[in-house]
């Protein structure tokens, strides 16, 4: 399921408050050759939050007024950063932000 920024913060946020009494250790892979990396929050009472970074291209497609009533359609590749995230409580999310 694909989410908005907000949403992850909300969710992480809830995650850790429900385990603000373990503590907790982050592990954070090297980043590999595509550019993809982890990170694992692993708390004193088992619970895990996972998160796998990894820039990914899509085409935006606009429809612009260039003169008036003369309009044109582009398409732009950009580049953004895919947010997929999980715990040992939820099932996987993605969201998405500009790189």
């Amino acid at each position: 399921m694909t989410i908005d920024y907000k949403g992850y913060v909300a969710l992480k946020k809830d995650f850790f408050k429900k385990h603000e009494k373990a503590d907790w250790n982050v592990d954070t892979s090297s980043m590999d050759q595509y550019g993809v990396y982890y990170k694992t929050y692993c708390f004193s009472d088992g619970a895990q939050w996972c998160e796998r970074m990894a820039p990914v291209w899509r085409t935006a497609k606009a429809e612009v007024e260039v003169e008036i009533g003369i309009k044109v359609e582009i398409e732009k590749d950009v580049k953004l950063l895919e947010v997929e995230f999980w715990s040992t409580e939820m099932p996987s999310y993605k969201y998405y932000e500009k790189w």
